[in-house]
């Protein structure tokens, strides 16, 4: 998905859910993150999802650079 199209979906209202799926040394070393993302570490994405309680049937905009 480009960027011009997530911003239409969220202006839309679509439940969309921005992830960070960076590592921890590469999302440390960048202070840049998007508006309302939620970070994963790629090594536990699925326990971190569960724990936080995302949606299981939700979209998910995952983002790694």
């Amino acid at each position: 998905i480009a960027i011009p199209e997530l911003r239409e979906r969220l202006e839309r209202g679509e439940g969309l859910q921005i992830i960070d799926a960076r590592s921890e040394r590469t999302w440390n070393a960048d202070q840049r993150i998007a508006r309302g993302a939620i970070r994963l570490p790629p090594n536990d994405a699925v326990r971190t999802a569960r724990e936080l309680g995302l949606d299981r049937h939700g979209t998910l905009v995952v983002y790694c650079a």
